[in-house]
């Protein structure tokens, strides 16, 4: 999985790691998958704000020129497609995580108002594999 796509999933991570396991191997797995993939968001997160302070446009304070839009103002074409270069390397980057993590619903969460959406279990697609019952 590559940074871009793990840093979209960060937020279902924590929807859970809020919940109760009662099989602490899962529960141990999702812990050190959280902090992973805290890790690789920071080190993203870092990354992208190296790159946009190194190629966009600072005002006289030395801070970047961001558009109301949120678009990053560039001095020139060649740092707008430098910093687009940088960015589309940094998003393909692997993220080298160990996934998914084997996730039974029934046997493994201990909840009894469970409320997981049909984008929650989407959205884990890649980091967790969902399953409703042991599988024979």
């Amino acid at each position: 999985m590559n940074l871009y796509d793990l840093v979209k999933k960060h937020q279902i991570i924590n929807k859970f790691s809020a919940l109760q396991y009662s099989n602490f191997a899962v529960a141990l797995k999702i812990a050190k998958l959280k902090k992973e993939v805290e890790e690789k968001v920071k080190f993203y997160s870092d990354q992208e704000i190296s790159i946009a302070n190194a190629y966009g446009e600072k005002n006289n304070d030395g801070k970047l020129i961001i558009s109301n839009n949120g678009q990053i103002k560039f001095a020139t074409l060649k740092d707008a497609q430098k910093f687009e270069e940088l960015i589309s390397k940094l998003r393909a980057t692997d993220s080298d995580i160990e996934c998914p993590i084997k996730l039974n619903i029934k046997n493994d969460i201990v909840s009894d108002n469970l409320s997981l959406t049909p984008d929650d279990i989407l959205m884990a697609e890649g980091l967790l594999e969902i399953v409703l019952d042991e599988e024979k």
